[in-house]
C-alpha cells in the first residue's frame, strides 16, 4: 500500500471536526490508497496521479527529511488537472506533532500564497497573488524555495525573490509536497487525471507520511 496523507479539503462546522478527532484519533478517514500512484522516474522526479472520483476534495501529502539545512527547495509541475487548483511545498513542518507546517501554494494559473498551519488553525502570510515569476500553464517546471535566517524567512520562485515574512514558530525541519483534488465540478475524472512531477533539492531520502486527515479549509482557499 502507497505511504501517503490524505486531507479533506472543505469547511465543516468545527463540532463536527472535533468529534470526529476524537472518534479517530487525529481525523484519520477509512479511505482505499489503490488508486493512487507515487512512482520515481528515471529523471529522479517523482509522480503523483490520481483519477479516483472518492479524492474530489481532498489533499495528499508527503513529507521528506530536510536535516538541518535552512533552505526548503522543490521542482515541480502540473500536468493535468485543474489549473486554478494549489499544489506545491511544505516546510518547517514537525517531526513528532501531525498538522503543523507552512505552505507555499502556486497554480498553473500565475498566482501563490503562503500559510502558516498548526492543527486546526490556519494563519495566511501572503494571500493569493499573481506573479509573472511563475512558468504558466501545464508542464512548466517551477522550482519553490524558502530561506531562512534566524526569525526572517524569504520565498524565491525560479530564483526570484516574491515575499518575506516573519515569523518565530517554525514546527521542524521537514519539507513536502501538498497537493489538492479539486470538486466533482473541477476535476473531470477519470478522463482528466490530477497529475503533479515533483523533485526535493535538499532533502534526503527518507520519506516520511501522516495518517490521513479531514481538511478544514474552505474551498476557497485551495484557488484563487
Amino acid at each position: 500500500m502507497i505511504n501517503i496523507g490524505i486531507k479533506r479539503l472543505y469547511l465543516f462546522p468545527v463540532f463536527l471536526l472535533a468529534i470526529c478527532l476524537m472518534a479517530c484519533g487525529d481525523g484519520a478517514a477509512d479511505l482505499e490508497e489503490s488508486s493512487v500512484m507515487y512512482e520515481e522516474g528515471s529523471d529522479g522526479f517523482i509522480k503523483f496521479l490520481t483519477s479516483d472520483p472518492q479524492y474530489y476534495g481532498y489533499s495528499f501529502w508527503k513529507f521528506y527529511d530536510n536535516g538541518d539545512r535552512d533552505i526548503y527547495e522543490i521542482e515541480c509541475k502540473k500536468m493535468s488537472g485543474h489549473q486554478n487548483i494549489a499544489y506545491g511545498m511544505l516546510f518547517g513542518a514537525s517531526e513528532t506533532i501531525p498538522g503543523q507546517y507552512y505552505e507555499f501554494w502556486i497554480t498553473c494559473s500565475g498566482y501563490f500564497r503562503i500559510n502558516e498551519r498548526n492543527i486546526l488553525e490556519t494563519t495566511t502570510l501572503v494571500n493569493w497573488t499573481e506573479t509573472d515569476k511563475l512558468l504558466t500553464g501545464y508542464n512548466q517546471l517551477n522550482t519553490l524555495r524558502i530561506e531562512n535566517s534566524g526569525l526572517n524567512y524569504s520565498a524565491y520562485i525560479n530564483d526570484s525573490r516574491v515575499a518575506q515574512f516573519s515569523n518565530p514558530a517554525v514546527f521542524g525541519k521537514l519539507t513536502g509536497l501538498i497537493v489538492f483534488i479539486g470538486l466533482e465540478t473541477d476535476e473531470e475524472f477519470p478522463e482528466n487525471p490530477v497529475e503533479v512531477r515533483y523533485r526535493f533539492k535538499n532533502a534526503g531520502g527518507n520519506s516520511r507520511a501522516i495518517s490521513p486527515q479531514f481538511h478544514s479549509l474552505s474551498r476557497g482557499s485551495v484557488r484563487h
